[in-house]
């Protein structure tokens, strides 16, 4: 815990800091701190809503319940902590919600062991990065390894495993982040699309 507390102080005075894309709605400082959390939360366990009591002798619990109300335990890399910030501005408006690491079983059934809904009874087809289950919408982030081939087949087989499953997926990368009005045109699209299917089997 310790060592968590050095590293926020550290990045909150500004003596680390690394760059931080715009349209996550928070400071550069914030986001980092985020991204913190995120990673000692899956790597020790931790539940963030845990930690400003926990840390309420060393750092101002006031700034400590802000920072972990953003945080989550389903961030498995600082840029998938960036997409779910992003994509959480921009759902706003939608009235609907991206959960992380959302898994997607072969029977078509969903589950959400990070966050304590059930372990699911059948294959598994994909770990979501993020995935909205009332619209069958999912986003993976793809970073430079998924350029390699055999990841590349690994996510074609998965991406047609999902659509026959009637789930849409939109695979993110880094560009999509360097540009938040990119990655906002993609995402409400998508939820149009996700939306107009919805209409058309109902």
């Amino acid at each position: 815990m310790l060592t968590l507390i050095h590293c926020l102080k550290s990045l909150w005075s500004g003596e680390h800091s690394w760059n931080i894309p715009v349209g996550t709605g928070l400071t550069d400082a914030g986001v980092r701190a985020v991204q913190l959390v995120d990673a000692m939360s899956r790597i020790f366990g931790i539940d963030p809503q845990e930690l400003p009591e926990a840390c309420a002798h060393h750092l101002d619990r006031r700034r400590m319940e802000v920072l972990t109300s953003w945080c989550d335990q389903g961030g498995e890399s600082p840029m998938e902590t960036l997409m779910r910030l992003m994509t959480r501005r921009i759902m706003r408006g939608t009235g609907r919600k991206l959960t992380s690491q959302m898994v997607v079983h072969a029977n078509g059934s969903v589950s959400d062991p990070v966050h304590g809904r059930g372990a699911g009874n059948s294959r598994i087809v994909a770990r979501l990065d993020l995935g909205c289950e009332e619209l069958k919408l999912a986003l993976q982030y793809d970073g430079s390894g998924h350029l390699h081939r055999s990841v590349r087949d690994k996510d074609s087989r998965i991406n047609a495993e999902l659509a026959n499953l009637d789930w849409h997926v939109v695979r993110v990368t880094k560009g999509h982040l360097d540009d938040v009005k990119t990655l906002e045109k993609v995402l409400l699209d998508a939820v149009r699309l996700c939306e107009r299917r919805i209409a058309q089997r109902g």
